[in-house]
């Protein structure tokens, strides 16, 4: 391990030519699709989207990044952005930062996406006033810490995960799972459900004083780097809350981390 823990349906029309590139029509005769392919025929390089009733104007852009992975950009009817980010398999399968934009061109919020166990998972999401400053009070869902990119070897390292917008509210109670063994865990968390969890409460579950009742969203905790180089904290921040619609119920929402961090040695380098 790398750490110890001490604390609709239309009719299409189809023409292709030699140059790799292929359009699709729709009844109406406007243009509804053009795909350009250079590698091969089963896979595009670029698509542009039309819309049905505004003749030549893009609903989307999809351009291949690399083999895998495409960025696609929305469009409303008007030509402003709607949302724009990447994905990968198909159009559903979101990954990485997305950004919603307003018809009126100011952006409302970013989603973050994540490939949990192979399929899309909104991770985090922020809200954004027509200033561009975040909005609280449910609009949105994530968490702050202060995860420093170079740990020093050997020496215990005080981490804090803050959920500073909830899901459920601010009352919810919040604790942080991070695997017994980090070596254990696989990547996109395929064994979350089948590896052991160490649990971590927050600050107020944990001392249970007036003083620090108001602390239920905030978990720290110190880790003790082992061996150096790059290495990875990943964990689970779980918030319990309270059901909106009824008060005696309660559900886990969780957001999932994967912070990167490269550990020193003592004299400053890579080196024990």
């Amino acid at each position: 391990m790398n750490y110890r823990i001490l604390i609709f349906f239309c009719c299409v029309f189809i023409s292709c030519n030699k140059n790799g590139i292929s359009k699709k029509y729709y009844s109406n005769g406007n243009l509804k699709e053009k795909r350009y392919s250079t590698k091969n025929k089963t896979q595009f390089d670029s698509m542009i989207v039309y819309f049905e009733k505004f003749r030549n104007i893009p609903k989307s852009s999809i351009f291949l990044k690399n083999d895998s992975t495409y960025y696609q950009r929305n469009y409303f009817n008007n030509g402003n952005i709607k949302s724009d980010g990447h994905f990968v398999k198909n159009e559903n399968f979101k990954i990485g930062k997305w950004k919603f934009y307003s018809i009126n061109g100011y952006k409302e919020s970013v989603m973050e996406y994540l490939n949990i166990r192979d399929k899309s998972y909104l991770n985090q999401t922020w809200v954004f006033d027509k200033k561009g400053d975040t909005l609280f009070g449910n609009k949105g869902h994530f968490y702050e810490t202060n995860v420093s990119d170079t740990l020093l070897l050997g020496k215990a390292n005080r981490i804090h995960f803050f959920l500073k917008e909830p899901f459920f509210s601010s009352e919810s109670d919040v604790f942080v799972l991070l695997p017994k063994d980090e070596e254990t865990l696989k990547d996109y968390f395929q064994n979350e459900n089948t590896i052991e969890w160490d649990s971590i409460e927050n600050i107020a579950s944990r001392y249970k004083k007036v003083e620090y009742e108001d602390y239920n969203l905030n978990v720290v905790f110190d880790i003790q780097p082992i061996g150096v180089g790059e290495k990875k904290l990943r964990g689970i921040i779980m918030e319990k809350g309270q059901l909106p619609d009824d008060k005696s119920k309660y559900a886990i929402r969780k957001i999932y981390f994967d912070i990167p961090y490269y550990v020193i040695g003592n004299d400053g380098n890579g080196t024990e």
